[in-house]
């Protein structure tokens, strides 16, 4: 992502607070962030600030102007920029910035515009031509601007909306990307719980969910082949979609297997769709803090309640919500030729033995429930990015929404 800028005939950007504007041309963090660091210290006549950043002054004119779209500088009367309350908010706290960066950058009504795009029109386009095509059309549609000038701004918007779609690939003090890493929670391929959360923001490519039996065999220690599961997500071959529900391994994510390790529940919870919708489930409670779900095991088979309501059996439940909330249940695994052993479907009762050895659920009086303090547990998140509460509570919340619909009812 290198800054490129139209040439300096062109004609100067409109007021950037207009409700409608002209595209910004900012199209790297590292500068915008050296910006709101020199405004931070004191620095607000932009040929100081360009000097102190070693930019010319157009340049600096343009980040400033991006900043100002976001509403984290202002300029004065006199010609100084300065901070926003909310921007004093973005410099003092760097791991609130990916945060404050990407709520600003999505209110924008431009940003609005592409996202419809993205959802109507561009929904089988793969990522991130969706993205650049969507902000072009967006730009023309909005501005009087030269084709070659809406092509060149559609590509530093759709920069900038790179770095708010992976903000937490990226050191927000400097903008320099992230060393690949083997945490817990870092691996190749989308987890399902961002995929769902990043739906309202972009191109609607279908969802496939899966339960494969690699779930219970990784948490079993059992060996597996670690080239065919190494990601959390598969592309579906000739279709506009992407399969989840596998563990990705990796030495980290093997660890926290073998070790029993207290992230092993984030790690399932975060991958496998059936695993997330179940845990959203199970930490609903009403305000008297009585579980509103839980799942029995007994002579007649292992199902799913809601109120004292029986929703069918575990698994004809789960699929029956998933198709509801537009995910598709599929029952093979797309990048296993071979149907082995660690590809086909688990039946409802290894499921209860996935939730039970990753320690999610506990036996209750009649019912498993969910364990005490998992959603405390899962409250804080690294580098100020939604935490695994928040995306499950989104998760509920589209479940409730559909089972109070009329059809449930």
């Amino acid at each position: 992502m290198n800054d490129t800028f139209d040439d300096i005939s062109e004609k100067p950007q409109l007021d950037l607070l207009d409700d409608i504007s002209e595209a910004p041309q900012a199209n790297n963090l590292g500068t915008l962030l050296a910006l709101i660091d020199q405004l931070h210290k004191g620095t607000y006549e932009l040929n100081a600030i360009a000097e102190a950043m070693e930019v010319d002054p157009r340049t600096a004119r343009y980040y400033a102007d991006f900043a100002r779209w976001l509403g984290l500088a202002t300029l004065e009367g006199g010609g100084e920029w300065g901070l926003s309350n909310e921007g004093q908010r973005f410099a003092l706290s760097p791991p609130a910035r990916p945060r404050i960066f990407a709520n600003a950058l999505f209110s924008r009504q431009l940003v609005r515009t592409v996202h419809q795009l993205k959802r109507a029109e561009l929904a089988d386009h793969p990522e991130p031509a969706a993205t650049r095509e969507a902000c072009r059309r967006a730009i023309a549609a909005h501005t009087t601007l030269a084709a070659a000038t809406v092509d060149r701004r559609a590509s530093a918007l759709a920069a900038m909306l790179g770095y708010a779609y992976n903000r937490q690939d990226f050191d927000w003090t400097t903008g320099q990307p992230l060393p690949q890493s083997h945490a817990a929670l870092s691996f190749e391929g989308q987890s399902f719980l961002s995929a769902f959360s990043a739906r309202k923001f972009s191109s609607r490519t279908a969802i496939q969910v899966g339960l494969p039996a690699q779930l219970l065999l990784y948490l079993r220690g059992e060996p597996l082949p670690q080239k065919r599961w190494q990601r959390a997500s598969y592309d579906v071959p000739d279709q506009p979609a992407r399969w989840f529900g596998s563990i990705p391994l990796n030495p980290t994510t093997l660890a926290l297997a073998s070790k029993k390790s207290p992230e092993l529940a984030t790690l399932i919870v975060t991958c496998n769709p059936y695993v997330a919708m179940i845990m959203a489930m199970l930490t609903c409670c009403d305000r008297a803090g009585r579980h509103l779900f839980t799942l029995t095991d007994d002579m007649y088979g292992v199902r799913l309640w809601w109120r004292g309501r029986e929703l069918g059996p575990l698994i004809d439940a789960l699929n029956e919500l998933a198709l509801a909330l537009d995910l598709h249940p599929a029952d093979h695994v797309p990048h296993c030729r071979d149907q082995a052993d660690d590809c086909r479907t688990l039946k409802a009762h290894e499921l209860l033995e996935v939730l039970q050895r990753a320690r999610l659920v506990r036996h209750g009086d009649t019912a498993l429930v969910a364990r005490e303090g998992l959603l405390d547990r899962w409250r804080n998140a690294p580098d100020d990015a939604p935490s695994l509460t928040e995306r499950l509570t989104e998760l509920r919340d589209a479940i409730l929404q559909t089972l109070n619909a009329p059809a449930h009812g």
